[in-house]
């Protein structure tokens, strides 16, 4: 045998020596572990008393009790119901109609949306849907136009000129037409306190210039009021013109 066979032998036989020798230690210890019937205890350590004494002698604890904070109590208090409005149903509103009509109804049943519910009473007429004018307002009462002779609405005036002459313009046209003279009437209405009221033409004079001139001459005239039992009357009366050429 080799030296180097013999090497290899004898370490092979030293590891295996090694191997028993740990296994047997190892036996033996959990042995000495499953023997051992030693007690263990929990020791309570009681609080050391100064200058001798009892625990009786000890103060009584004191419990001091947590204060509670004061609950504040809410009264009176209303709290509102929040109402979730459908989208659908808003637009209706929006549109007019407060129901859950297919159109623009105004009423809480379901209709053809014509304006007009089905399930709501009609309380002021037309119900059918149709538009009514309102009434139209009372007229005031007509005051009563007295028509006066020409001599009593003369007796009345206070101020004015009477004699309105035409124009030289139109003096010349009348002298043209050779005409010995000129008539025209007026139509003069004055109200309660005498102001002049109205002024027109009751017949022409054939001289537009001339017509025009009397009108506005007769609108500078004043009169008293004309009454009737005493209570001032708005009145009218014809006034007539007659201009003679030279």
């Amino acid at each position: 045998m080799s030296r180097r066979t013999w090497l290899v032998s004898v370490s092979i036989i030293g590891h295996v020596a090694i191997g028993v020798g740990l296994f047997a230690s190892g036996i033996w210890n959990l042995e000495r572990l499953e023997s051992d019937n030693r007690l263990a205890g929990i020791g309570v350590m009681t609080p050391s008393q100064s200058m001798g004494g009892s625990p009786a002698d000890l103060p009584e604890p004191k419990f001091v009790k947590k204060e509670q904070k004061e609950k504040k109590i809410v009264k009176d208090v209303q709290w509102e119901k929040r109402v979730a409005k459908d989208d659908a149903k808003a637009k209706n509103e929006a549109k007019g109609g407060t129901g859950n009509g297919e159109g623009d109804g105004k009423g809480n049943e379901k209709g053809p949306g014509d304006g007009v519910s089905t399930g709501v009473t009609c309380v002021l007429p037309p119900c059918d849907g149709s538009v009514v004018a309102p009434p139209e307002p009372p007229k005031p009462p007509e005051v009563k136009i007295h028509v006066v002779p020409p001599t009593a609405m003369n007796a009345l005036r206070t101020s004015g000129n009477t004699q309105i002459h035409p124009s030289e313009g139109t003096k010349q046209k009348i002298k043209f037409d050779l005409k010995e003279k000129v008539v025209g009437s007026v139509k003069l209405c004055i109200q309660t306190d005498g102001s002049i009221m109205s002024v027109s033409m009751i017949q022409s004079t054939g001289y537009a210039d001339y017509d025009l001139d009397l009108l506005n001459g007769v609108r500078t005239w004043r009169y008293r009021p004309f009454t009737v039992n005493g209570v001032p009357t708005p009145a009218c009366s014809p006034v007539s013109f007659v201009y003679h050429p030279r």
